[in-house]
């Protein structure tokens, strides 16, 4: 296999100290190192440091130009890779998919035979109902780092169990140096000095953030224990803290403030031996689904309180002690017991070293690449059903009705859905102008600027094209396009058509025709609310009275009656398109074909394949 990796997750500075930074320069410098025959290609992004990216003769670097935008410019850089895939992968690792370069929200999966795979170090429990996750159910595999996390996985995703495999988590062998039993060196003894730490001490690492990592329960438990151990132990925090003030102010309140040590990040070698040299350990999360500091604070021997949640029990077994996260009184219990009790921190240590050996990274090595070649690859269910065939769903682009309001928008995107989201994967485009582009759009489908089109069309090669317009007057708006893409135009609200055969009050029964007829030079298909509409049309101008449809008598558009109509459409305008200019049945002369609305099933005029093909 060739495999591609995103090193957007290992680059930025944003999560340099973070888990997901050190597990996936880990991850990939083990898989890099393997007795494989498959090949790596390792993508970077310039702008960003390379030093924390591995070298091997087994992999090829790629270096990825930045596209100019906002916060999530590099989810659209690594989207194009994904779309293209110009070096012919068969799989793309994602090695964080939450990364705020992306803005917070995955790649979406693509619609060609490449593979996507994303590392799933934990679900924070705010992201249950975010759009975030949507991208992330499309996905071909998602590699959870524990049964904690590929639980939650499959919980709030809603994805078939063999779509989520779990690869467990791993940590670098300590390197040779002094035992925690062992005094300390001069060495050691000075570089503890200079980051203010002068006796022994109780340690934390926020590598999850304050709120994650649980520093309220932390300081909590801190000035509960027993005075005599505080004035013994200072408190060491590694890690970012986003009000530390805040923190000094609680302690300074309580009395205890003067044994708070705040280093920020580290370097691995000095975190390490913090881990040794700390006289308790303490990872009180909320919701830890990782456990990677766990991992590293066993390896090198440390007494450890953990939190009663998430992968911690899994990760910690009886090689430490559990609390309840939320109560700092039984946290600080725990810390006293091993303050108190020098067998049971002896015996805890012991176990720490022996646990942390079945933490190696060659499992975690085999069971990814096991998930990369699983016995019958599948995708995401939602990215496979269209009507009974179960084959891959085409890709359409709809252009909503123009609206100044996020209102309306909103409505629209929600008639959308409910209409096409079954049988569809629906793109939308709006003007730039509309704030509702950030705001208001659902959570289920693509939102664009319409400047993007061109670009996404030449990518991804829209089954069909939608223009959903409520007036005459927005057709010249869409013209110019409509004669680069013809599609199918939805007219929402055709009273304009109520007096054809009279003087309109707003514009002559020329114009209109003269706009219709615009509209169907360009081999477009036009969507009425009636049949008398249509027959109106037809009458006025019979040489295009095939490119015009409408529904039964008295009954208009909506998602609810007239999905299957609209389908059957969409389906109509794709494949008489798709013939090209001189095989185009529009031309035939034959009278406008009228289809009542059957719930609950789709017709399609092509073949399965055919649609298939069409739709990557």
């Amino acid at each position: 296999m060739l495999i591609g990796i995103d090193m957007l997750g290992v680059q930025s500075l944003a999560t340099g100290g973070r888990d997901a930074s050190r597990f996936g320069r880990q991850l990939v410098t083990n898989l890099l190192a393997s007795d494989t025959n498959h090949r790596f290609v390792l993508y970077t992004h310039e702008g960003f440091p390379t030093d924390r990216v591995p070298l091997s003769r087994a992999a090829q670097r790629v270096s990825l130009a930045t596209i100019p935008g906002g916060s999530n410019r590099l989810r659209t850089t690594i989207q194009r890779v994904i779309d293209q895939n110009p070096d012919g992968l068969d799989w793309l690792l994602l090695l964080d998919p939450f990364e705020s370069n992306y803005g917070g929200i995955p790649p979406e999966a693509p619609l060609s035979s490449l593979k996507v795979a994303s590392i799933v170090l934990d679900l924070d429990a705010s992201q249950a109902d975010d759009r975030r996750l949507t991208p992330l159910r499309r996905h071909d595999a998602i590699l959870a780092v524990s049964e904690s996390t590929a639980s939650d996985c499959r919980r709030r995703l809603g994805v078939a169990a063999g779509q989520v495999s779990t690869i467990g988590v791993a940590s670098e062998p300590v390197s040779a140096g002094d035992g925690p039993a062992e005094p300390l060196t001069r060495v050691s003894g000075e570089e503890l000095g200079r980051i203010g730490i002068t006796g022994p001490f109780l340690f934390a690492n926020l590598v999850g953030g304050s709120d994650r990592s649980n520093l309220n329960g932390i300081i909590a438990s801190y000035h509960r224990l027993p005075i005599d151990h505080r004035r013994r132990h200072q408190l060491v925090i590694a890690g970012p803290v986003r009000d530390p003030w805040r923190v000094v102010a609680y302690l300074h309140e309580r009395g205890c403030a003067e044994g708070l040590v705040f280093i920020g990040e580290v370097e691995e070698s000095t975190l390490r031996m913090l881990y040794r040299r700390s006289a308790v350990f303490i990872s009180p999360s909320i919701d830890e689904g990782c456990g990677l500091t766990l991992v590293e604070a066993m390896s090198c021997g440390s007494a450890i309180v953990a939190g009663r949640s998430g992968a911690q029990p899994e990760i910690i077994g009886d090689a430490g002690l559990l609390a309840d996260p939320t109560q700092p009184a039984e946290i600080a219990q725990q810390i006293s017991r091993l303050l108190n009790e020098a067998e049971l921190d002896y015996t805890l240590r012991d176990r720490s070293v022996h646990r942390a050996k079945q933490f190696g990274w060659n499992p975690v090595v085999q069971s990814v690449l096991s998930a990369l070649e699983p016995d019958e690859p599948t995708r995401a269910g939602s990215r496979h059903r269209f009507d009974r065939a179960h084959v891959a769903r085409p890709r359409i682009a709809v252009f909503p009705e123009p609206v100044r309001s996020s209102t309306k928008a909103i409505e629209a995107d929600r008639d959308i859905r409910e209409a096409w989201m079954k049988s569809y994967n629906v793109d939308l485009y709006f003007d730039p102008e509309e704030s509702v582009l950030a705001d208001g759009i659902s959570t289920d489908f693509g939102g664009f600027v319409v400047r993007q089109f061109d670009r996404n069309d030449a990518i991804l090669r829209y089954h069909a094209v939608i223009y959903r317009i409520n007036s005459l007057d927005q057709i010249d708006l869409r013209l110019a396009r409509l004669r680069v893409r013809p599609g199918l135009v939805v007219l929402s609200d055709d009273s304009i058509f109520t007096n054809l055969d009279l003087q309109s009050t707003e514009k002559s029964v020329a114009g209109i025709l003269e706009q219709l007829r615009q509209l169907f030079v360009t081999t477009s298909r036009l969507v009425v609310g009636s049949t008398r509409v249509v027959a109106q049309i037809s009458e006025a101008l019979p040489e295009y009275q095939g490119q015009i449809a409408g529904l039964r008598s008295e009954q208009r558009l909506g998602p609810e009656n007239d999905a299957d109509f609209v389908i059957d459409e969409i389906e109509r305008c794709a494949t008489e398109l798709a013939r090209g200019p001189g095989h185009h049945s529009i031309r035939s002369g034959r009278a406008p074909r009228v289809v009542r609305s059957t719930p609950h099933s789709v017709r399609s005029s092509i073949g399965d394949d055919e649609m298939t093909s069409r739709s990557r």
